[in-house]
């Protein structure tokens, strides 16, 4: 037994169990915002933006916006 598992058996004997089970976690906040933000940078810079021309301004805020909203519903 590692020292670190020894401590949380040590802390907490129900804790100690239950990291054993290898239950599925819910990811935390940071973590979520961290893979929300991610993958839409990821999507932003695989957009196809060859029908975007020179005179077009202002698209990116708004695509951005609902790029991060879709992968923050998703997280």
């Amino acid at each position: 037994m590692s020292p670190s598992s020894w401590n949380r058996f040590e802390e907490c004997p129900r804790k100690y169990w239950l990291s054993r089970q290898r239950l599925p976690r819910k990811a935390s906040m940071p973590a979520a915002m961290g893979t929300a933000v991610h993958n839409s940078v990821e999507d932003l810079c695989n957009l196809d933006l060859s029908d975007k021309d020179d005179s077009e301004d202002g698209w990116l805020p708004p695509t951005a916006k609902a790029v991060l909203d879709r992968h923050w519903t998703l997280e």
